[in-house]
């Protein structure tokens, strides 16, 4: 990037940073939302990851492949959606982070899958703190889009709508209402 590129680079990854660090994110410790935020931010992580502004081509983060091929994750000359793509990813990866570190996800780990309780997936958690998150940091559209992303992960393996997300209490809720036929496939 020349000057003048990396310049909207600096500019945008500093929008984001505020957001994020003005984010009420509850129960994380700062050195993973540091950690993180450095990770989505950087220009470039060597066989991984390169992002960037380019002025005839917009903001790009482009994915390589452990197996050699590219994947472009974002290509755009529309800054929010660049910040929105970029949020979403450090949303994602500080809630991931988290959950992994907790006793008990740790706990789940010790019990064999076929003898795992849906109402007990640790998705459920990381999934609800990543949607915390994101209300905080993007547009109540983009945040519902999410919600829906996030539900539908949540019951793919169910016939029916398992699991719902309540927007009043932040969390995931085990559907069991009337209509629910959900079934474990």
């Amino acid at each position: 990037m020349n000057d003048f590129e990396k310049q909207v680079w600096d500019n945008l990854i500093a929008d984001i940073k505020n957001r994020i660090f003005e984010a009420d994110i509850p129960d994380v410790p700062l050195n993973i939302i540091e950690n993180q935020v450095d990770n989505n931010t950087a220009i470039c992580i060597p066989y991984q990851r390169y992002k960037g502004y380019h002025r005839m081509e917009g903001f790009y983060d482009i994915a390589m492949g452990d197996r050699g091929g590219e994947n472009e994750l974002l290509l755009t000359k529309d800054g929010e959606k660049a910040k929105n793509h970029l949020l979403e990813d450090i949303a994602h990866d500080i809630s991931f982070e988290y959950t992994i570190s907790t006793p008990e996800y740790k706990a789940g780990l010790n019990i064999p899958i076929n003898e795992r309780d849906p109402r007990d997936d640790y998705r459920k958690d990381w999934f609800a703190l990543l949607l915390q998150i994101e209300k905080q940091v993007l547009k109540y559209e983009e945040f519902r889009a999410e919600v829906i992303k996030y539900e539908k992960c949540m019951n793919h393996h169910f016939k029916s709508q398992f699991w719902v997300f309540d927007e009043n209490s932040m969390e995931f809720r085990y559907n069991e209402g009337e209509n629910s036929s959900a079934v474990k496939l």
